[in-house]
């Protein structure tokens, strides 16, 4: 309701002038003539049992359930578990995991968590507020990240022990990972999320639909590094340049620095441009917070000033480029450097801040200077005159900062004077540890977020853009998707709706895929859009074979040679094979100096490396022809080793 308000005085968007009614006949058990199930027995699922019918309850109070997140769409989904009843019989069991914690900004959206639950971990005072809403839901609560390194606690036997995975994922590779797992071990998925006003709920149903790996957004465009370092256009890149300023100043040159303090570089192997860097670094150390004071001071000089001036000696304001045009036509603008004054806001915060991360990042004393003693600092900082540098300003647009990040960078000097350096700066500095901050956009009193404010906004003067609120900055800096619990609330009920259908094909009767829907919603519209998930694609082989992204043919014969492997699927599938490899490793190819021939007569775990040994088997490729000679697609196969 409240969102509703605010979207009627905003007009930023539609307001819902209407009831949402949404069809849920899928719901209601088809075969209806034992009426019985539907009767009350006097508890507090009599209203879900009158829908459902008594079948459909008990087979969600037996369902193992793992939910991977605890955030707004977990707590949400979490709720609606404990009243439909879910795993509170006997067999039932929510698994339940994040390895997060919670943060003040998580209260807004994820409603079970309170101001006295900050810095507790998320899954366990989930699992706790589920337990206190239904005490008779079976919930376990970890604090495990599921990925590759936690493979021995989530292992297949586990996967395949569960009715039912529920993703509450902020990120795509989290998603894809047990996407995949679902695939490996044929377990359904209900894989859901939020952007702001927009929501998704997809179904994947193993060997009937598609998988979330199966369609992709196409990935993000960056901005063109040279639009960030030399030529914004508006407060967004002035933004991304300052926090691009944060990770440059405080976090990757500083931790070059650390490591090589720590020895995990040695300076007899150290590159010329990381030795350089560490040297420099090092003989400017900050020894008492007016050291930090002075260094942050020069950082103005060089952001603000130097480097602009650097930019109008390549590229006067009246340049033209090599076309006659004028060089600075928009959307580029002309820059202009700024001077330093102690009595803007911007100017001292971006000093204060930036020496108050750099103290705490070298681990001197945080003092509370007053203004006179600060003016004091700033009035005896030496500030060399500006000198013009031969060097080029890129105008490529096709490159982003990761692109320029990923180069090697050209330096120039004296490799072994300059490691000779870095030995002594190292010897001399042998007790200095760095204690290297990453950013945090949740804890104001670290001065990260007023360092990035700060840093933008005196950008954007530079440029003549119009500056930006504190929040705006916070909020492009900590590439926060507003969460509006309308949207979380809106999906975790989709979701559940379609757990209950996949409970009663995975455990009742299969049901076709007419009966199950994929949701695409957009509540600022407003538009809910309910179609049919994807079937799977079915590829043919050979023959009457086809295949889909669901199978893999099982071979249980631990002791077979390449040799004997490469019968065994002649015999049985009819297809030639010529190559096979596992992960990184080609086991055998056929190749015109046939440097992998004596691997045909060798067995196959012989020949697998870097494989857990514990593992109960690996997945191999093999590339198939038939009897024809022609090339044909197949499976993994999956080669059990005990």
């Amino acid at each position: 309701m409240a969102q509703e308000v605010l979207k009627a005085l905003s007009g930023k968007f539609v307001p819902i002038r209407q009831l949402v009614y949404y069809n849920g006949q899928d719901l209601i058990p088809q075969d209806r003539h034992d009426l019985s199930i539907f009767a009350p027995r006097g508890n507090r699922y009599d209203a879900q049992r009158i829908c459902l019918g008594q079948p459909t309850c008990d087979a969600l109070a037996d369902t193992r359930l793992f939910m991977i997140g605890a955030g707004a769409i977990g707590c949400c989904m979490l709720k609606n578990l404990a009243m439909l009843g879910v795993s509170t019989g006997d067999r039932g069991m929510i698994t339940l995991t994040d390895m997060d914690t919670i943060e003040k900004s998580n209260l807004n959206r994820q409603f079970l968590f309170r101001d006295s639950d900050i810095q507790a971990p998320k899954s366990e005072t989930a699992a706790r507020r589920c337990a206190e809403m239904n005490n008779a839901v079976r919930v376990v609560s970890r604090f495990d990240r599921v990925g590759k390194e936690t493979e021995h606690i989530y292992t297949d036997d586990f996967f395949r022990s569960l009715d039912v995975v529920v993703n509450a994922l902020d990120n795509v590779p989290a998603r894809l990972y047990v996407d995949s797992r679902c695939v490996a071990t044929s377990r359904p998925l209900l894989e859901s999320g939020t952007q702001g006003t927009k929501g998704h709920v997809q179904v994947i149903l193993p060997h009937m639909t598609e998988c979330y790996a199966s369609t992709r957004d196409p990935p993000d465009k960056g901005v063109p590094y040279c639009t960030l370092k030399s030529f914004p256009s508006n407060i967004d890149h002035c933004i991304e340049w300052a926090r691009d300023k944060f990770e440059s100043l405080f976090v990757s040159k500083l931790d070059e620095v650390n490591k090589c303090l720590l020895r995990e570089q040695s300076p007899e192997t150290a590159p010329l441009s990381l030795a350089r860097s560490v040297v420099k670094k090092l003989d400017s150390r900050p020894t008492d917070f007016a050291d930090c004071i002075r260094l942050a001071r020069g950082f103005f000089q060089n952001l603000f000033c130097n480097n602009i001036l650097q930019i109008l000696h390549v590229y006067p304001v009246d340049h033209r480029d090599k076309d006659g045009e004028v060089f600075w036509s928009p959307p580029k603008r002309a820059p202009a450097p700024l001077s330093f004054n102690v009595d803007d806001s911007f100017h001292l915060g971006f000093v204060l801040n930036t020496a108050k991360i750099l103290a705490a990042v070298w681990q001197v004393p945080i003092l509370v200077v007053d203004r006179r003693s600060l003016l004091q600092i700033l009035e005896g900082v030496s500030i060399p005159p500006f000198e013009p540098k031969h060097k080029e300003i890129s105008t490529d647009e096709t490159k982003t900062a990761q692109d320029v990040r990923a180069a090697p960078m050209a330096v120039v000097g004296d490799e072994v004077q300059w490691r000779e350096r870095l030995a002594a700066a190292l010897a001399r500095n042998a007790n200095v540890t760095l204690n290297i901050h990453q950013f945090e956009k949740d804890d104001d009193s670290n001065g990260h977020i007023d360092f990035i404010n700060a840093a933008a906004n005196l950008r954007a003067r530079n440029y003549g853009i119009l500056e930006a609120e504190r929040l705006k900055v916070k909020q492009v800096a900590g590439k926060i998707i507003p969460a509006i619990a309308t949207t979380t609330c809106a999906v975790s009920g989709l979701v559940a709706i379609e757990l209950i259908k996949v409970v009663r094909h995975q455990k009742m009767a299969k049901l076709p895929l007419e009966t199950f829907r994929n949701c695409f919603l957009n509540l600022a519209l407003p538009s809910l859009l309910l179609v049919l998930p994807v079937e799977v694609k079915r590829t043919h082989v050979v023959d009457s074979t086809y295949i889909t992204l669901w199978d893999r043919w099982e071979v249980h014969h631990k002791r077979f040679t390449i040799r004997q492997l490469f019968d065994h699927m002649r015999r049985r599938h009819g297809l030639n094979c010529n190559a096979v490899i596992c992960g990184i490793h080609i086991l055998y190819m056929p190749l015109p100096d046939d440097p992998y021939a004596e691997n045909l007569d060798r067995r196959v775990r012989d020949l697998i490396e870097d494989v857990d040994r514990a593992a109960e088997y690996v997945d191999l490729v093999i590339t198939f022809s038939s009897t024809t000679g022609e090339q044909v697609p197949g499976p993994p196969i999956r080669f059990f080793l005990r």
